[in-house]
């Protein structure tokens, strides 16, 4: 058992977390083809927002979804801030979880701020909560690759790796898919705009506080 498997915490957060993940299955299973569709096309992640059911589906699953990857972030040091150093592995899970979720804070709120007042507001608003749909599959390819992988025993060093990769490219793929719905009303310029300020800021600050703190 490794120290961070002895820690009660993290096996009082896992346990919930599975808990959690069973008993929203079917909510899950539910939103599985419109989130399978929206890697390839970004129509059905709009088509999911048209329904009041699914969207708050989607947010429930979304949180748990949350909850279950920043466990992984913080099993393999996927966010390895040195500010971190010292703590036991327990509070190094729930900093990681509060350094996560004050970065989606920063960006609500950012997202709001910056909302249009009238014109294409609510497009915006089905583009930014596109983000809730990459936390999920996002999850479920981080939980799978880090089971997998441990299941057949790779090194943690090299789960890291990889997680940071799949990381990057669930980024990079939720930017593009964002843009795509943003474009479909908004102009290229303030597309640009608007993933540089509400996106590419708080990611930017996230990266900042892993090398610089």
């Amino acid at each position: 058992m490794t120290e961070w498997s002895a820690s009660v915490v993290n096996m009082t957060v896992v346990s919930l977390t599975v808990i959690f993940a069973i008993f929203y299955m079917n909510q899950f299973l539910g939103l599985l083809p419109y989130l399978a569709d929206g890697v390839l096309r970004w129509h059905p992640l709009v088509s999911l927002e048209d329904s009041v059911r699914l969207t708050r589906d989607r947010n429930a699953v979304a949180v748990v979804a949350f909850v279950a990857v920043c466990t992984v972030f913080s099993r393999y040091d996927v966010y390895d801030a040195a500010f971190l150093d010292g703590f036991s592995p327990g509070v190094r899970t729930l900093l990681v979880m509060a350094t996560l979720v004050g970065v989606i804070l920063l960006r609500e709120a950012l997202v709001h701020i910056a909302a249009p007042r009238k014109g294409n507001r609510e497009n915006y608003m089905v583009a930014a909560r596109s983000l809730y749909d990459f936390i999920i599959i996002g999850t479920v390819l981080g939980c799978t690759t880090a089971g997998v992988f441990s299941i057949f025993g790779v090194k943690d060093l090299t789960i890291r790796s990889v997680l940071l990769w799949e990381s990057g490219l669930v980024f990079a793929l939720f930017a593009l898919r964002r843009s795509q719905i943003l474009r479909n009303s908004c102009p290229e310029l303030t597309t640009f705009l608007y993933l540089c300020t509400l996106e590419l800021i708080p990611a930017g600050l996230l990266v900042a506080s892993a090398l610089v703190f």
